[in-house]
């Protein structure tokens, strides 16, 4: 029986220890599992990619390995993959700008029940005694979007009805809706249409209604199961994020079983985050905030 310490408290654990003896913080040595974004018990759900709507279908799993796949394909070297945060980052090499090459990141936004949708960011690195990494031609996004396009390339395509004067476009999700139909069918949102008259076929083409831009998607990070030792740097974080808080209030705000670090938050900045309460050892989560 292997002995580990408690990522709580600290004490020696066994690693089979369903909970610490010492503080009683469960799964003491290991992360507990993230929440199943598969497919439920009735099938597996097939990885496709649909180009009416720019989603792909399928399972946060399979997405990350088909980032990953993507990334290897184009000889780029795979940094990090994060299931949980939906995250993919990955080095390219040397470049127009930055002799030890560009930094990209591919975050993977759930769209709806197993529908996700993939969004890059790069940046130039500054090392081995340079100190200006010029981003010419928007190089550092142009890989981020070169990975993106290699998962499409690389993912089956899901064909569909073409895009008719009968149909239009849902302007939450970006699914093809039937103009009749009051709500979409794939995200359940109003659409946002602005309807335009179209002209008699006699002398003319029936042109298309006008589709106003969906709001980016907003992100709330949670925590939970915060052990003592580790409530002062959450309340360090959460004061950082939310300075109108009182230190009281906070206090508090962290003796709860489930802790709303910050709302409101853009998916590349709830990922940061994330990505910063993790390295505390924390155990965050995020959730998609209800459009308003």
């Amino acid at each position: 029986m292997a002995l580990a310490k408690c990522r709580e408290c600290g004490g020696q654990v066994s690693t089979e220890a369903p909970s610490c003896p010492h503080c009683g913080a469960p799964a003491p040595v290991r992360s507990p599992s993230p929440p199943h974004l598969g497919p439920s018990a009735g099938g597996a759900v097939p990885l496709k990619y649909d180009q009416a709507s720019d989603t792909f279908t399928g399972t946060m799993s399979q997405m990350v390995k088909l980032a990953m796949r993507a990334v290897q394909e184009l000889g780029w070297k795979l940094d990090n993959a994060n299931e949980s945060l939906g995250l993919v980052t990955f080095e390219t090499g040397m470049s127009w700008g930055s002799w030890s090459g560009i930094s990209c990141s591919l975050n993977i936004e759930e769209a709806g029940e197993n529908r996700f949708r993939v969004t890059g960011t790069g940046k130039q690195n500054v090392r081995g005694g340079q100190f200006v990494a010029p981003n010419f031609f928007g190089e550092a996004q142009g890989r981020a979007a070169k990975a993106i396009n290699k998962m499409k390339e690389l993912a089956p395509q899901e064909v569909g009805p073409q895009i008719l004067g009968s149909t239009t476009i849902c302007g939450s999700c970006g699914a093809q809706v039937h103009l009749a139909q009051k709500v979409c069918d794939l995200c359940g949102g109003p659409l946002t249409v602005t309807g335009v008259p179209a002209p008699n076929n006699v002398g003319g083409t029936a042109s298309l209604p006008i589709v106003s831009a969906p709001a980016p998607a907003k992100y709330r990070v949670i925590v939970e199961h915060v052990g003592p030792s580790r409530r002062q740097a959450l309340a360090q974080i959460i004061h950082e994020e939310n300075d109108e808080l009182e230190d009281a209030t906070i206090k508090a705000v962290c003796e709860q079983p489930s802790v709303a670090v910050a709302s409101g938050l853009s998916l590349e900045r709830a990922n940061a985050l994330m990505m910063r309460l993790h390295d505390q050892g924390l155990l965050p989560r995020k959730e998609r905030e209800a459009d308003r």
